[in-house]
């Protein structure tokens, strides 16, 4: 799946649905087939990659498989700058986001350097496309990604920041003009 303008920035994978899986032959091989829930997306959102599966097997001589359903993700226009000053890394400190809030959990820090992990609606966490540390100055602080993941509606993203300073600004780049789109799909993918 593509997106033209802005990005794809979320896959929803309870509203994607398989609704035909055949080989050349003709064979259903729909039986316990899915789409797989972790799709592959390019950093810039342009394109995902979803695979599917199938415990069908087609059929010998059988030259291709085909599958239709629809894939249903969150699209944006565009994204913009938001800054966040006096966010407090401590852990169970909190920041507004929009209408949502950001709650820091599992902070510790050595002599040069801080981890955490910010938790917060998958609504609100999916819709950073980029995050920056800066300090009292406004310099950036070294960052890296240290994993992302979800429970049902919560979102986490742990992070590693180089600094010991208990306050800072965030800058984010935050999605704008969501809305969601079902997209159908009729693929075909040869055999052999």
């Amino acid at each position: 799946v593509q997106a033209k303008d802005g990005g794809i920035i979320a896959f929803d994978d309870d509203a994607s649905a398989l609704g035909e899986m055949t080989d050349s032959e003709g064979n259903s091989l729909l039986d316990n087939a899915s789409i797989w829930p972790f799709p592959k997306m390019t950093k810039d959102g342009k394109v995902l990659i979803v695979e599917m599966k199938s415990q069908g097997v087609p059929a010998v001589g059988a030259t291709h498989v085909s599958a239709k359903g629809t894939i249903s993700v969150t699209t944006a226009t565009g994204s913009k700058p938001v800054q966040v000053p006096g966010v407090s890394i401590e852990n169970e400190k909190t920041f507004k986001l929009g209408t949502g809030v950001i709650t820091i959990e599992d902070v510790s820090a050595d002599e040069t350097s801080t981890s955490l992990t910010l938790k917060g609606p998958l609504s609100v966490l999916g819709s950073i496309r980029g995050w920056k540390f800066l300090d009292a100055k406004g310099t950036e602080i070294e960052s890296s990604d240290r994993g992302y993941g979800r429970s049902n509606d919560v979102a986490f993203k742990s992070v590693s920041v180089s600094t010991t300073a208990k306050v800072v600004t965030l800058q984010l780049d935050v999605w704008q003009g969501l809305k969601q789109a079902a997209i159908p799909f009729d693929v075909k993918a040869g055999l052999g």
